[in-house]
């Protein structure tokens, strides 16, 4: 599988044996800087310890290496699916401008298009004894992408054989532009892939358009989006598209 990481303006990506060269500023009393390297290593351990690994890995910083961001494939027993891998996104800086956060979502292989539905905030200032917490934050955030993983296949089967009329998939590109989720630019993108998708797997088997075929038509326009704002952008995209579900499949 080919991460579909884009770097965004003024971002280097780099090799994961690269990061350990990444200047780590000096603590002071009051910040204590986490190099990049050893948050790696801390999510990578914490996903061994539930039966998980990285595959595919993918690492780039910016700031002169003040901020860092990840994304790792997930292989494992949640990995398992035909149609989709499971793919762990990563980030944090040196300068306060990020938390240390971790996200989970999902790539289609058909397609490569990337789409992230859960974002975990560990919510640890680097402050004194942060090498003593941080470890069990992130084991407690990884311990719940199983969980989450599982609900993502149910969603997305419901994806799969939700219709829509397509007043109401008007309505909702409407609501994604209005939410930020696309703008004005890739809304043409959006109606075109929908309506004649790139791939027919986006279809149901009878060559019907669902949902899913409308969630991969706003991942596909979101291509090179970096990763700064994809995650915020997708988990809304799956809210709102959650929302068009249920009433496709209640009317």
């Amino acid at each position: 599988m080919a991460l579909n990481f884009s770097i965004y303006c003024g971002g280097e990506k780099l090799e994961r044996e690269e990061l350990v060269n990444v200047e780590t500023p000096r603590a002071t009393s009051s910040h204590v800087p986490v190099p990049h390297s050893d948050y790696i290593d801390m999510i990578e351990d914490a996903f061994r310890t539930v039966g998980l690994a990285f595959g595919e890995q993918a690492h780039a910083v910016a700031r002169e290496g003040k901020q860092y961001f990840g994304m790792a494939e997930v292989v494992g027993d949640i990995a398992k699916n035909s149609k989709w891998a499971t793919v762990a996104g990563f980030r944090g800086s040196h300068d306060k401008s990020l938390a240390r956060e971790l996200v989970i979502g999902d790539q289609v292989f058909v397609c490569d298009n990337l789409c992230f539905f859960g974002e975990i905030k560990f919510g640890r200032k680097h402050t004194t004894n942060i090498m003593r917490d941080l470890p069990d934050l992130i084991h407690g955030a990884v311990a719940q992408i199983k969980s989450r993983s599982e609900d993502q296949a149910v969603r997305y089967e419901r994806y799969q054989v939700a219709r829509l009329k397509d007043s109401v998939v008007n309505h909702t590109i409407i609501q994604m532009l209005r939410q930020g989720v696309i703008n004005t630019q890739r809304v043409e993108k959006v109606v075109n892939e929908y309506y004649e998708p790139s791939h027919v797997e986006h279809l149901n088997d009878d060559g019907e358009r669902t949902i899913w075929t409308l969630h991969n038509a706003v991942t596909e326009s979101l291509k090179g989006i970096g990763p700064n704002s994809l995650p915020r952008r997708t988990i809304q995209l799956q809210d709102l598209l959650d929302k068009a579900t249920d009433y496709a499949l209640a009317a």
